[in-house]
């Protein structure tokens, strides 16, 4: 289901910090527990800072860092495919389109298209390289 609201200030604190918003989940006594995806340790900062500023207790349950592996993609590659998986953009319906994504990391929609096609073109030539039965 999809529905508009007002929203919230923790979403919007969340939101407006360049951060993707992946789910809010209700726990216990009242608490809600959210996931999220930050492209830089400073919006991460931002958020928890303007999170306790308003009085909220914040917990942090479970924190990742993207690790760029060895082989088939640059790193910068990586971190976008990263972001874009992490973000939704490979899910169906998609969570994130392009062009957000762009916006929150300061990348042009065009380069960050180019960067994905690239990506995907070596992952594509890698894997048949790697299965040629799959030729």
């Amino acid at each position: 289901m999809w529905f508009e609201s007002k929203g919230c200030e923790v979403c919007e604190t969340i939101l407006s910090r360049d951060a993707f918003l992946i789910s809010g989940k209700s726990i216990e006594n009242h608490t809600i527990m959210y996931s999220l995806i930050v492209p830089t340790f400073e919006s991460y900062r931002k958020i928890i800072t303007a999170m306790e500023k308003t009085g909220h207790k914040v917990k942090i349950l479970k924190k990742g860092n993207f690790e760029p592996k060895t082989g088939i993609l640059t790193e910068k590659q990586e971190k976008i495919f990263w972001l874009l998986l992490k973000g939704g953009f490979f899910d169906y319906p998609r969570k994130v389109e392009l062009k957000e994504l762009s916006t929150k990391i300061g990348i042009n929609p065009s380069s960050l298209l180019e960067m994905n096609r690239r990506g995907t073109r070596r992952l594509v030539e890698h894997y048949f390289e790697e299965n040629p039965s799959q030729k």
